[in-house]
């Protein structure tokens, strides 16, 4: 709320675009903003904006169909109407003529003109991050055969990481069990609910057959269940494959019409306790039932826009994501800079800035296109990626390193490392190999890391095609570099200065000789300074413990800021309008 002279009359009262005059006006808090998000092209623009304190259900519906009858008056169509889960926007839908409801749900109203349907969608987004909400603060819920899905489980997974020092579900951190600290962040509720953290807990569970983690399926099952919707409902990228790939009709047939019938079914079963009644009839039902309505809603499109009409060939869920109007509101902050939360002449100001820029730089966005790609490719090239290693190579720390390096040090019984910490450590081999067999030039260096490729169980449950499992040299020494590791965490050196260098020198001493022995024809005629057997051992320990300092450093990070209140604070001022 501010109230400024902007030069001919006062700014920051309630504006609906009616060049209303009146002294009993209140205040302007928010702003009601409509853009336009095409299916079939690559274009956004916003189209209205209303200064408003507070509207009810039948005023947002009145300027809906005002907004539809416009734009329908320059030739556009519209197909869906996104907005946020909030009871006074599915009010809203309701009195447009859709019903959004447990039973005879109805995912359309009609077109105040043309009378076809529009299709209501509430943001994907904010439903997750309610069904993440309300498995968290009620800490269960009853699936159709009466089994629990416990929150407890992903809370203990993250207590058995963290006290391992190694994840088998890698985006899992503190932070995610305390959720409510940063409710607004989706990637937090797509990072519990995801199929990375049920696969982790079948691990777990069946794999290493920990008794904390028994009878975990039925929460594995939820967590599947919410992570493939999601994909399905958020597919952004032709080019991807199964539960991500756009709506099509070959895999419509395939698998999305059977998912889809078998989540819808699921989701009704669902209740907060055994004996109650269902989710859908609880005060916590907004996040299953509109995950329901945005299933019939894309059903609908897609057999409106791809069935009938043949206008697309696929249709990108994305594109009805209310992300596009999220990142037009970020923009808007960001013209404020240190001031995140603009006035009403501010965010008038930033609008038609932001407006008359994308009609500028349009076309310059689209020619920049092609080179997004080059840019890519060059970060990625072999040759950044040897100066880095031989930064770390060439340092002039020899003395230091042999002084740290005792040899009858008693921590010399990291020898061994338990099954789970074995099984993380080859999974992170896999992702190593995968990064040097795209760096590596020499061809007989690229065939011997591509050779007996060493199983585990970890790599198992989470392959869907693109994992590597290494062979058995590179998991020998990426065990080293764990070892090498762990003695300097006791040691308390990683701190040290050229710690790089000390980690891999403890590499090599306890990597075993026989380590690429194929590569013994290869490096006779090799001087020693150019063996590219210890430049591989080199390599690999040097990705391999990249990653775990880099793992180390966020979980110093994390235990300095375990109270977050900066995001939390953040958002309750600017929800306050201050």
């Amino acid at each position: 709320k501010h109230i400024e002279w902007d030069g001919d009359k006062f700014s920051g009262y309630v504006d609906l675009g009616t060049q209303l005059d009146n002294d009993c006006l209140p205040p302007a808090k928010q702003a009601l903003t409509f853009m336009l998000n095409a299916l079939n092209a690559n274009w956004k623009i916003p189209v209205a904006y209303f200064l408003i304190n507070s509207l009810n259900a039948i005023e947002r519906s009145n300027l809906i169909s005002e907004c539809l009858r416009l734009v329908f008056d320059t030739g556009v169509e519209v197909t869906a109407l996104t907005f946020y889960g909030t009871s006074v926007n599915i009010s809203t839908a309701n009195n447009l003529g859709a019903k959004i409801q447990e039973k005879d749900m109805k995912p359309y109203f009609p077109h105040p003109i043309t009378s076809e349907k529009v299709f209501v969608i509430l943001d994907v987004c904010h439903m997750l991050k309610l069904v993440r909400n309300t498995l968290a603060s009620k800490g269960s819920i009853v699936n159709q055969n009466g089994d629990i899905i416990k929150w407890d489980y992903i809370k203990e997974l993250e207590k058995f990481q963290k006290d391992k020092g190694l994840y088998a579900a890698p985006k899992l951190k503190s932070r995610h069990i305390e959720w409510y600290q940063e409710k607004m962040k989706v990637k937090l509720a797509a990072q519990v609910l995801s199929n990375s953290v049920a696969d982790a807990l079948l691990y777990l569970a069946n794999d290493l057959k920990l008794e904390e983690f028994q009878g975990c399926e039925a929460t594995v099952e939820f967590l599947k269940i919410f992570n493939n919707l999601f994909d399905v409902l958020n597919s952004r990228n032709f080019l991807s494959k199964g539960f991500k790939a756009p709506f099509s009709g070959e895999n419509k047939k395939k698998t999305i019409s059977s998912f889809f019938s078998k989540a819808e079914n699921y989701i009704k079963e669902l209740k907060i306790k055994a004996g109650a009644q269902s989710i859908l009839s609880s005060n916590r039902k907004t996040g299953f039932l509109g995950f329901l309505l945005c299933i019939k809603s894309i059903e609908g499109i897609y057999d409106a826009l791809i069935e009938k009409k043949k206008n697309l060939n696929f249709l990108l869920t994305y594109k009805l994501s209310q992300d596009h109007l999220e990142l037009f509101f970020s923009a808007i902050r960001s013209r404020g800079g240190f001031n995140n939360n603009p006035t009403s002449k501010q965010f008038k100001a930033a609008y038609r800035r932001l407006l008359c820029h994308t009609n500028v730089s349009f076309f310059l966005n689209g020619n920049c296109l092609a080179l997004d790609n080059t840019s890519v490719l060059e970060v990625s090239s072999s040759n950044t990626y040897t100066k880095q290693i031989n930064r770390y190579f060439n340092c002039d720390s020899n003395n230091e390193s042999e002084s740290e390096i005792n040899i009858d040090d008693p921590l010399k019984s990291f020898t061994t490392l338990c099954k789970y910490a074995d099984d993380v450590v080859i999974y992170i081999a896999g992702f190593v190999a995968k990064k040097l067999k795209s760096a590596i030039k020499c061809s007989h260096c690229s065939i011997a890391i591509g050779q007996e490729a060493c199983e585990s169980a970890l790599i198992t449950r989470k392959n869907r095609g693109s994992l590597i499992s290494p062979n058995k040299d590179i998991v020998g020494i990426c065990r080293a570099a764990e070892k090498s590791f762990r003695r300097a965490q006791a040691q308390n050196i990683l701190r040290k200065k050229h710690i790089m260098n000390i980690l891999i020198t403890y590499t090599i001493l306890q990597v075993e000789k026989n380590v690429f022995t194929n590569l013994s024809h290869h490096i006779i005629n090799q001087s020693p300074l150019e063996n590219h057997r210890i430049f591989l051992i080199k390599s690999i320990s040097f990705e391999y413990l990249r990653i775990r300092l880099y793992s180390y450093g966020k979980e110093i990070t994390e235990n300095l800021h375990k109270e977050k209140v900066r995001s939390k604070n953040t958002k309750l001022k600017i929800f306050k309008g201050q």
